[in-house]
């Protein structure tokens, strides 16, 4: 049987290690997402352990049939108890579960999983590694995230309100990205700060109609799934702040005709902003994840965003925001 192959990156002082017995599987998940994150040093202890089963390996688990399923997730299910949490994609059968007593992240890979692994370990691992995370006092947030002159403005909201569209066009006016999807939250002495969450951007045709300005840099591109691949480098260097004190939650609707922000009540921001958090998997964090929610509130100015057809104007709006 061959050696253990590994890998180890520091995400924000955490040491995360990547292992498999398929040295291409490790090579593949680093060449991607994991390219983004420094090398620890070389007597760091990992803190978190992912392990990747090549097909054939060994039997992977089955989601225990008592947990309900959560479906939210695109193309996959679900569950969690207090020990751990589980995903199963469900076209091609991969498994994978995050321990979460002992900070260790499983993956059992399926044979048409396989042969796009590159391109899927960075989002497997996003949604387990923020759940883990909050061991170490780093909160999640399903948000888009921008950076300008050091102060951060969160954009949270689900899945299709036009996260990466409001962030393309912040950045695209002289803003920093933090994240176009996934923000870390963590406290700072009295503030909550966002921290960067870095990618390659999933682009889609009408986010392009809406930011002119994009069309020359996807031009020679080919969508993949309906979206253009595109590196925010490709905007602008360096694309993305390392972190950055929130002073502005944004929660964005997609509207027709002008784009505008109305202030809205803290109460109403918290009520918002909760559902687009990671809460259920690890109730140990509850409680802790509510106060820095809350927390966040306070201290920030809150919005309703309605994004129409001029967003490629919103810095207009937001930068006084911030002076």
């Amino acid at each position: 049987m061959p050696a253990e192959r590994a890998q180890a990156f520091s995400l924000h002082g955490v040491i995360v290690e990547l292992r498999s017995r398929r040295a291409e599987m490790v090579r593949a998940a680093t060449e991607g997402w994991m390219s983004f994150w420094p090398r620890p040093d070389g007597h760091a202890r990992p803190q978190i352990t992912v392990y990747f089963h090549p097909p054939g390996e060994e039997q992977a688990p089955t989601i225990p049939d008592h947990l309900p399923l959560d479906r939210d997730w695109p193309g996959a299910e679900c569950a969690a108890d207090d020990r751990y949490l589980w995903l199963r994609r469900i076209d091609t059968g991969t498994i994978c579960r995050a321990n979460l007593e002992q900070s260790l992240i499983e993956a059992w890979i399926s044979e048409q999983d396989l042969a796009h692994f590159g391109t899927l370990a960075p989002g497997l691992l996003a949604f387990l590694l923020a759940v883990l995370l909050r061991n170490f006092g780093l909160f999640s947030s399903h948000a888009a995230g921008v950076s300008g002159d050091g102060r951060g403005v969160l954009i949270p909201a689900p899945g299709g309100a036009g996260k990466t569209t409001i962030a393309l066009s912040l950045l695209l006016s002289g803003y920093q990205l933090l994240s176009d999807d996934l923000c870390l939250l963590r406290q700072r002495g009295e503030r909550i700060e966002a921290l960067r969450w870095p990618r390659d951007l999933g682009v889609c045709p009408e986010t392009v109609d809406l930011l002119p300005a994009l069309r020359p840099l996807v031009a020679s591109k080919r969508p993949a799934e309906d979206k253009y691949q595109l590196s925010p480098e490709a905007i602008r260097s360096p694309a993305y702040a390392d972190s950055a004190p929130l002073e502005l939650l944004l929660f964005p609707t997609p509207a027709q005709g002008p784009t505008r922000l109305e202030p809205m009540e803290r109460f109403e921001a918290l009520q918002r902003l909760i559902p687009c958090s990671l809460l259920s998997a690890h109730r140990a964090s509850l409680g802790e994840h509510l106060t820095l929610l809350r927390r966040l509130v306070e201290q920030c100015r809150c919005y309703q965003l309605w994004s129409g057809t001029d967003v490629a104007e919103l810095a207009e709006l937001v930068t006084p925001l911030l002076a």
